[in-house]
């Protein structure tokens, strides 16, 4: 079994992007509908997000989309969404990349908008609830 992570490149996007789709769809069932799969694709092909890809043998296993967010005090790596068939397969290397690629690009730390599974999930990579996010629709 030979596992590859890696950013992939535009080329790379829309040649695949059918596959990709589809295991992001999973990702938005449990979005509030603030994204789509357009604008993801669109956010990708102008460079404001970036996907991971997590292959096994060739075949894709995991893809996760992040983003870089500049605020006055300081830069964020995002995870916005993480789909795929084989999370805890890929946790260890795939965490490591992700922390790996935010600090060459000068992140002071990475983030993740997610469930509350998530929380137990990342907890032995010493993630911690900064916050709760609260909405009301009007």
């Amino acid at each position: 079994m030979v596992k590859t992570i890696s950013i992939v490149d535009v080329e790379d996007v829309v040649a695949n992007w059918n596959e990709y789709s589809a295991l992001l769809e999973r990702a938005l069932a449990h979005n509030d509908g603030s994204h789509t799969l357009s604008g993801l694709l669109s956010g990708l092909l102008l460079g404001k997000y970036k996907l991971i890809v997590c292959k096994v043998d060739s075949i894709v296993s995991l893809i996760c989309i992040i983003e870089f967010i500049n605020y006055p005090t300081k830069k964020i790596c995002n995870i916005a969404f993480l789909a795929g068939k084989d999370t805890v397969l890929f946790k260890d290397d795939f965490m490591s990349f992700v922390f790996q690629y935010a600090k060459l690009h000068a992140a002071d730390s990475v983030q993740i908008y997610g469930r509350k599974g998530w929380k137990r999930f990342l907890s032995e990579f010493e993630f911690k609830e900064i916050y709760t996010v609260l909405e009301r629709k009007i």
